[in-house]
């Protein structure tokens, strides 16, 4: 685009004996480059050359007649922007911006003939698009621009990979579509013509492709936000995924817009943290909610595919919490707190970028999301990005009714449409457990961090609730943790994992999905006494049943040795034989309390019995011809041996 300087005398303004010599001049280094020489009263230049630095511009006025007389004159590039600027009474400098303006033969930005004068707009120029042409254009490529006008009337699409980038305003009186892997930024005011909110020309689309996303600084600017859902099957559970785990991307949001053309044949839930309850739409009084609430969340399925729609304001400010829970059930195999909020921008947002902040110390920074494939709980790790319009749930961590704040900044919005969970750069071990002969899985995080403390930690750690995959998770003191903060990673550091089977069991596998570089990492059995290195494509393959004990791991960092693992009691001080189907358990010195267990290779618990505290025991086992292990738990050492039985 063009930028004109105009200039003419103030006392003869069509005087044709001055010639005038123009130079822009380096405000830093004083460096003079000339722009213009002649006798001609306008400059034009192309602005892209100046964007990045104001400069200071000096013209010499010259007499053409004998002698020569020339005046000079100095003025700021950064005072002179689109206004007059007088230098003395010898001189007006006059500096406008001729915008862009759009032709329409067809739909094309990047075709010269669609634009007056012939020019594609350059970086920082005015674009104007008025009504009454025959085609509008469609954006498919990166646009950076000054200002944008849509005038009433026309339209201007953001397709396929477009997107536009307007660094000062944006006046919509017309119809702004950002398609669905469209993106739209803009850094100065926003202004969306329409009589209500709901009608306003700005339109966010939603297809199978994704969702577009817009980024601006505006309050109270109208828009309609399509969301895609697939088909879902609720608590049916007949299809994968079963929920589509939702929030609104505008406030004010009529639901029974949203699902005006489902008739009964939907489900839409909020998460009530107080009453450790689902609340159904369908039970208005529970549910109490006309419209949705921005920065809450919901689960939602339909049978078949369908693209919804929110309405109203858009949301552009730092995100606060102040209401958020901790006052559900202590009986549950989660702990209480877990308050299920929502993205409420139209792009998705970056964890632990701009700033997360909970003032109180009280909530978890680490936000957590159903996996629908894996049927568990995972965590947003941090520089991992939350989509648009998409629910999580947070964690108080003090007890109280109104206790939990949480911020989230307005500088964590993103065009990064959210594929990855887990931050690419940051330090996690992760174990997955999962059945070997079905489709849940439980992934389990270590993050490694040096300033983490002893006690829980909100900025690191998360607590863990259980899906429907097996239950694993680490311990740190009582807590019962999906993410733990490690500060270091020696072979002094231990960290007990608890794990339970679920329905697909007997078979499971504890497999390392994730590691630090190239730690060593060792998990010890300690129901079956060994240990196992975990590597790449090396996992561990165990059987499980619920009356095994869930402390059953811990992961270590060196290699154990017989004492480490508190699996060898030094064998000539006790001694366990096999005689006439007699177990014969035989200690040289009092062994204090003991508790027997015999445990087949399926790794089930068959007999479990306290010895009491004497030299020599005896149990008669009835079993079938096989190999067991004899278990002994003492005080300070656990001691296993292998018998056989009828052989």
């Amino acid at each position: 685009g063009l930028v004109n300087l105009d200039w003419h005398p103030a006392t003869d303004p069509n005087n044709d004996e001055l010639t005038y010599t123009l130079y822009k001049i380096d405000p830093e280094t004083l460096v003079e480059t000339l722009l213009f020489q002649g006798s001609g009263t306008t400059f034009d230049w192309d602005p892209y050359d100046f964007r990045d630095t104001y400069y200071d511009f000096r013209i010499d006025v010259c007499e053409v007649v004998e002698p020569v007389l020339c005046v000079s004159f100095t003025w700021s590039a950064s005072k002179a922007k689109a206004q007059e600027v007088s230098e003395g009474e010898d001189l007006i400098l006059l500096q406008t911006f001729n915008p862009s303006v759009w032709q329409g033969g067809n739909s094309s930005w990047i075709a010269e003939s669609n634009w007056a004068r012939n020019k594609i707009p350059a970086n920082f120029k005015q674009v104007q698009i008025p009504g009454g042409k025959d085609h509008y254009p469609e954006i498919t490529s990166a646009v950076e621009i000054r200002s944008l006008s849509v005038e009433s009337g026309a339209s201007l699409d953001i397709g396929a990979s477009g997107f536009l980038r307007v660094e000062e305003f944006g006046t919509i009186t017309g119809t702004m579509t950002i398609g669905s892997t469209g993106k739209m930024t803009i850094g100065g005011e926003l202004s969306v013509a329409g009589a209500t909110k709901s009608d306003q020309g700005l339109i966010i689309k939603s297809d199978a492709d994704g969702t577009g996303s817009l980024i601006h600084y505006t309050s109270a600017v109208g828009a309609t936000v399509q969301k895609y859902l697939s088909a879902t099957s609720g608590w049916k559970k007949n299809a994968d995924p079963a929920w589509h785990w939702i929030s609104p991307a505008a406030s004010g949001s009529p639901v029974a817009d949203f699902i005006a053309d489902l008739g009964t044949n939907y489900d839409l839930f909020r998460w009530n943290e107080s009453a450790d309850m689902w609340f159904n739409h369908k039970q208005s009084v529970n549910f109490d909610r006309t419209n949705f609430k921005l920065g809450e969340g919901y689960i939602f399925a339909a049978p078949d595919i369908g693209t919804y729609t929110f309405t109203g304001e858009l949301f552009v400010d730092d995100m606060v919490w102040n209401d958020l829970t901790r006052q559900g059930s202590t009986s549950t195999v989660y702990e209480p707190g877990w308050n299920l909020v929502g993205d409420p921008y139209t792009s998705g947002i970056t964890v632990g970028n701009g700033y997360w902040s909970s003032p109180g110390s009280n909530v978890e920074l680490t936000p957590k999301y159903y996996d629908e494939t894996d049927a568990s709980y995972k965590p947003y790790t941090a520089g991992s990005v939350i989509p648009a319009m998409t629910a999580f749930f947070v964690q108080v961590t003090v007890p109280g009714a109104t206790n939990g704040s949480l911020t989230i900044s307005k500088d964590a919005r993103t065009h990064d449409g959210g594929g990855g969970k887990s931050g690419s750069e940051e330090p996690y071990i992760i174990l997955a457990a999962s059945p070997t002969q079905g489709s849940t899985r439980q992934l389990s995080y270590l993050r490694h961090a040096s300033d983490v403390t002893t006690d829980f930690d909100y900025r690191y750690d998360a607590s863990f609730g259980p899906g429907q995959a097996p239950v694993l998770y680490s311990l740190k003191q009582s807590h019962k943790l999906l993410v733990q903060g490690i500060p270091d990673m020696d072979e002094a550091t231990v960290i007990p994992f608890f794990f339970q089977p679920n329905h697909e069991g007997p078979e499971f596998s504890l497999a390392l999905e994730r590691n630090i570089g190239n730690t060593e990492l060792y998990l010890v059995d300690k129901l079956l006494g060994v240990s196992h290195a975990l590597g790449d494509g090396d996992p561990y393959t165990f059987a499980s049943h619920d009356q095994d004990g869930s402390q059953r791991f811990e992961l270590r960092f060196s290699e154990p040795d017989p004492t480490n693992i508190e699996q060898a009691i030094a064998e000539d001080l006790v001694h366990v034989f096999m005689s006439d189907n007699i177990l014969h358990v035989n200690f040289l010195e009092p062994s204090g309390a003991c508790r027997l267990e015999i445990i087949d290779l399926a790794g089930r618990i068959l007999l479990s019995k306290d010895l009491g505290n004497t030299l020599h025991h005896q149990q008669a086992l009835h079993l079938p011809m096989g190999i067991y292990i004899v278990r002994l738990q003492l005080p300070n050492a656990v001691h296993t041996e292998k018998i056989a039985i009828g052989q």
